[in-house]
This record gives structure tokens, sequence and C-alpha cells, in this order.
């Protein structure tokens, strides 16, 4: 499964005045571990280094929501993506 997050829902992305480029979590159906993450967008060689650790741990999105960031962060994105993956969907317009 792939989910797909704008940025320009982040709070820090805004108030730095960079809310572009967009988040992506790619989740193993069945077990529903991490197991890929792209991004483009402001300090995204930051936000991977969380992501390479959810899946070189084999975490699944469950276990990754967990996980406790300071607000505002750019780093929210991937838990936000996450939350998307999940089928929450707190800033997105339904479809």
């Amino acid at each position: 499964m792939v989910t797909k997050m704008p940025n320009t829902i982040n709070y820090r992305a805004i108030a730095y005045n960079k809310p572009y480029g967009w988040t992506k979590i790619v989740v193993e159906r069945g077990s529903k571990r991490v197991v890929g993450f792209h991004m483009i967008g402001p300090w995204a060689s930051e936000i991977v280094n969380t992501a390479v650790i959810a899946i070189k741990k084999g975490l699944t999105l469950d276990e990754v929501k967990e996980l406790v960031f300071s607000h505002p962060v750019f780093t929210e994105l991937l838990i936000d993506a996450m939350e998307l993956a999940s089928g929450s969907n707190v800033y997105l317009p339904k479809r």
C-alpha cells in the first residue's frame, strides 16, 4: 500500500514559508510493516533517518505511530503519512 501526503499540511513548513513537496510511505499490506519512504521537500534528508529506523527495525504502522515528536516539526510529516495509511485523515479532504 502506498500513501502520499502533501507537505502543505505541516505547520513548521508553513511557518518557514516552505510548504511544498510530499511525503510517501510504502507499507506491506498483510503485516502493515513500513517497507519504504520517499520525500521531496525541506529537511527531507533529516526526516529520512527516522523512516530508516522504522524500516530497519521492521516496525508496523501502529508501532511507528506510537513514536513521540515535538510540535511543530517537519518529522510530523512521517507520522501524518502513517496516520493516512492507517485510514485516519485529519488534514485532507475526504475522497
